[in-house]
């Protein structure tokens, strides 16, 4: 039996479930097999989970991918669409089209999915909660990402986290041209939150 045809049924089962719920749409990456030459099957695979309650939807969408560790790196010029990379988005896309019915689609994903076009090129109806990863340059000459919430003020919650908060906007990154359709800025909002006495950070064992 093909890949296509086990995921297919799988994924519209989950597709019939969201009618009017808020989904997180939860893409990640494992290594599935990997030898000791740095050979392996990848899986790329996306899950829809129920934002209030947290309960397991079902699968929107896996990709496997063959990888090694003599691949090529990515020439300069390649477009997203033929990078490794573009596995985020493509996840994101196919959220989308299966999700109709929700009533709100947020993507939440970690480190690896910090990718400029994420933000910019994000279907209308999705909202998308990345942890960052890249201390970006911000349009204006503003400086970079990671520095530009410190003046802000801090907003401290019940569970002694203090957080700041704020908007701002993204310059496209200067390692490679944008593609046709890419903006070269795009707003996003931020969120910083920290423990404001983490234990062991004053005195000394």
């Amino acid at each position: 039996m093909s890949e296509d045809r086990i995921i297919k049924p799988v994924v519209a089962a989950t597709s019939s479930r969201v009618g009017g719920v808020h989904v997180l749409s939860i893409p990640e990456t494992t290594s599935l097999c990997v030898d000791g030459r740095g050979h392996g099957l990848v899986g790329h695979t996306t899950l829809a989970v129920e934002a209030e309650r947290g309960t397991l939807l079902g699968l929107l969408d896996a990709q496997l991918m063959e990888r090694r560790e003599d691949d090529p790196k990515p020439a300069p010029g390649r477009s997203f669409r033929d990078r490794q990379s573009f596995r985020w988005m493509a996840s994101m896309e196919r959220s989308e089209a299966l999700l109709g019915e929700a009533s709100m689609v947020t993507v939440v994903a970690d480190r690896k999915a910090d990718i400029y076009e994420m933000f910019a090129c994000r279907p209308g109806s999705v909202e998308v909660v990345i942890r960052a990863s890249h201390d970006r340059v911000v349009e204006g000459g503003a400086g970079k990402l990671f520095a530009c919430l410190e003046e802000r003020p801090l907003d401290e919650h019940e569970v002694a986290l203090a957080v700041r908060f704020g908007s701002t906007t993204l310059r496209h990154p200067r390692n490679r041209a944008p593609e046709e359709g890419v903006p070269h800025t795009q707003q996003v909002y931020l969120v910083e939150a920290f423990e404001v006495c983490p234990p062991f950070t004053t005195g000394g064992f």
